[in-house]
């Protein structure tokens, strides 16, 4: 959620709660009639609560219908693992249905890849991808995890050598996602 919403939140709320409330002052008055008995107050409230869970709800289904993503794409490796022939425990953040795809400085520099997952948009927690080929990872061969969108949505990635155009790597401010792993 952006600060915007956050703040387009708190209004709501601030007038939902004058508007069923009352102003400050208003529940006791020197008059026995204008008094409000606990159980009034209570409803109030709850009213005003419904209302206000409501009025949320509605400003983070917009929010997530129109791609709004307050974190930019980025892969976190902190606690992967190089595990034969997976690397597993990554965690993705992505704005677009892509791919999270390994590279190495061998065999598997770019364009060309060693294993790969679609990924849908969002963040993916404990995520592990295999080899293509079944070999193991060399930990000591510079292994990176890159960011690539799935540019033609046929969830397989054409990216590699003689294909560069479709399922292109992910920028931002000009700058591949690519996070090395640690071997551990």
């Amino acid at each position: 959620m952006t600060q915007f919403q956050q703040a387009e939140i708190n209004g709501k709320i601030l007038e939902l709660l004058v508007l069923v409330l009352g102003y400050p002052g208003e529940c006791r008055s020197h008059s026995k009639s204008k008094f409000q008995t606990q159980e009034q107050i209570v409803n109030k409230i709850l009213i005003a609560a419904g209302i206000v869970v409501m009025a949320a709800t509605q400003v983070l289904a917009q929010s997530k219908d129109s791609g709004d993503m307050k974190t930019p794409p980025q892969v976190f490796t902190d606690k992967a693992k190089i595990e034969g022939n997976a690397i597993t425990g990554l965690v993705v953040i992505i704005d677009k249905p892509g791919f999270a795809v390994i590279h190495n400085d061998a065999a598997g520099a770019p364009p060309n890849h060693l294993g790969y997952m679609y990924v849908e948009p969002g963040e993916t927690r404990d995520l592990r991808i295999e080899t293509d080929t079944g070999k193991g990872i060399d930990p000591d061969s510079g292994v990176t995890v890159m960011l690539h969108y799935d540019t033609n949505d046929n969830h397989t990635l054409d990216f590699g050598p003689g294909s560069t155009d479709v399922d292109t790597p992910v920028s931002v401010n000009g700058t591949v996602v690519n996070t090395p792993v640690k071997s551990m």
